[in-house]
């Protein structure tokens, strides 16, 4: 029996690369959008921390004076 995918005029002609292209640039674009906003993140995080590291300088005691 023969599949109906290899009698779709559409799929013939080198379709098939054209969508295969279009799908590995849509991938392409979403991890490039994954980086940004993970990027965005620490860099929003690093605002509101006022680049204080905590790491290295642990905050100071409400209790000292």
């Amino acid at each position: 029996m023969v599949s109906r995918a290899s009698n779709c005029k559409f799929l013939r002609g080198g379709n098939v690369r054209v969508l295969f292209l279009v799908w590995l640039v849509i991938e392409v674009l979403q991890l490039v959008l994954i980086g940004m906003l993970v990027a965005g993140y620490r860099k929003l995080h690093r605002r509101m921390d006022g680049d204080y590291r905590f790491s290295t300088h642990p905050p100071p005691s409400v209790t000292d004076e």
